[in-house]
């Protein structure tokens, strides 16, 4: 059963309905337009609906919820460093209309009359629930003026602001959204699974082929520079910036005058402004070697929008991460899983709890070895082999923890083994018929990912927490692709 977050009195519909008859508009109690909403002293805040801003800015504009239909220039940040939801939002933006309106629900909320009451409502994956927020259209404004998310080119555009007042709901306060990581914000709009590479020498060879096929997959994807305390989100000599995440918007190969092929990323910056300034750039001279046929596939424009193309090997060295959101098969949307030239993907999912003394064994470090096989093991038997592989089988795991997105002091990680046919102890306890195969490492974020690309057979996944006996909850999803 769904839950809903909003004041007593009903259901969305039953509210709205109400208050359509008698006239009035929503108030809601539990987030109520006040600076505990907020979360911090941000100066003379006025809480003001979208009609009233609009007045005192542009009094011909009326306010719309979407115009035009929702594009990746529609979220531009405020002051509020969340540029990690912006981004993710971003991608929302752009994806599957079925996903976007999973999210953005129910479809055609507006402020038209006989239809507004004050009232909006938002969709967010979390823990494994989908969770329907309700929400007022009050928000903060400082001199007549949003305070956060808004769209800079259509000012009377307010789905934007509006999803970020909902997503600060679910967790408390706006200033909640303060320094978080693009995959949880990708996750809770799609109950999909992220995976994180980091771009350094570790990273897969065929990196760009997995963007590629990411976008067949109707993947949501992001980058991001990593955070100098010391001069946070500071602009850097090539118009990017440090601690600052970015929307991957899209991947193409070029070919130029020369006969030279060219991988190229495209990301966009949530502020909606400031750019790559480098090689393949709005004005970089290289796009004069390409034919306008090229151009116009690629959508190239030369705006000051936030969005940009830079080389693949450019994107590499001056960013750190890459982060990724696989969408499970319950969120295909019919369009995409009819699709033939799309990849499919099985979901196996299974809850759990390290328990103490009982199922909670750490990771095997000195002197807890024998306490690790206490841990949960769930034992997965992989057949499909991948389409574009040498007969291997590919498996994206993930590890989420049920709790608060705040940092924990429990930390979390995924080993996975190929198991062999006897099974039998050693001396200290071990299981020497598992081959250890991947091993994530242990984190404090909300969510660990382990890929592993292998021969088909039996493998056991054992999920743990870096110390023994730390209890919490958590869900296990295994993602293995299909072909047909």
């Amino acid at each position: 059963m769904q839950q809903v977050m909003a004041s007593s009195g009903g259901s969305y519909h039953e509210i709205k309905h109400s208050l359509l008859k008698k006239k009035k508009l929503f108030h809601d109690l539990d987030f109520p337009a006040e600076d505990v909403s907020i979360g911090r002293d941000i100066g003379n805040v006025v809480w003001k609906r979208p009609a009233e801003i609009l007045k005192g800015q542009r009094s011909s504009l009326k306010p719309l919820f979407i115009r035009n239909g929702a594009t990746r220039a529609d979220f531009d940040q405020g002051q509020l460093s969340d540029c990690w939801f912006i981004a993710a939002s971003a991608c929302l933006a752009v994806s599957n209309r079925n996903l976007f309106y999973n999210v953005i629900q129910p479809k055609g909320q507006s402020f038209k009359d006989g239809e507004y009451a004050g009232i909006f409502r938002f969709r967010f994956w979390r823990y494994g629930k989908w969770v329907e927020v309700v929400i007022d259209d009050y928000l903060p404004t400082v001199s007549g003026e949003l305070v956060f998310a808004h769209n800079m080119e259509e000012p009377n555009e307010f789905w934007a602001p509006l999803m970020e007042k909902a997503y600060a709901k679910v967790h408390g306060s706006y200033e909640s959204l303060e320094g978080g990581f693009m995959p949880e914000a990708l996750v809770d709009f799609t109950g999909g699974i992220s995976e994180t590479y980091v771009l350094d020498d570790t990273a897969p060879k065929n990196l760009y082929d997995i963007l590629y096929k990411a976008v067949r997959t109707n993947c949501m994807m992001g980058s991001n520079i990593e955070a100098d305390q010391l001069a946070r989100e500071a602009s850097l000599s090539n118009g990017l910036y440090n601690g600052h995440a970015y929307s991957i918007t899209a991947v193409a190969e070029l070919k130029t005058s020369d006969g030279r092929r060219h991988k190229l990323v495209r990301l966009r910056n949530p502020w909606g402004w400031k750019e790559w300034n480098g090689d393949w750039s709005d004005r970089s001279s290289l796009w004069k070697k390409v034919d306008r046929s090229q151009r116009d596939d690629v959508d190239f424009t030369k705006l000051d929008d936030g969005e940009f193309w830079m080389s693949f090997d450019d994107w590499f060295q001056n960013f750190q991460y890459m982060d990724m959101c696989y969408l499970s098969p319950e969120e295909l949307t019919d369009p995409l899983a009819l699709d033939e030239d799309k990849t499919k993907w099985k979901t196996i999912r299974y809850e759990g709890r390290w328990e103490r003394d009982v199922s909670a064994g750490g990771s095997g470090n000195p002197p807890h070895q024998a306490l690790y096989w206490k841990n949960p093991q769930f034992k997965v038997n992989l057949t499909d082999k991948n389409q574009d592989s040498n007969g291997d089988c590919t498996m994206v795991v993930s590890l989420l923890e049920l709790g608060s997105r705040k940092i924990k002091d429990i930390q979390i990680g995924i080993k996975i083994y190929r198991k062999g046919r006897n099974l039998r102890r050693g001396r200290n306890g071990e299981r020497r018929d598992l081959r250890l195969k991947v091993d994530s490492g242990h984190s404090n974020m909300r969510e660990v990912t382990a890929r592993f690309t292998g021969k088909p057979g039996n493998y056991v996944i054992m999920p743990s927490t870096f110390k023994p006996n730390q209890e919490a909850s958590f869900l296990l999803r295994i993602f293995t692709e299909l072909y047909h």
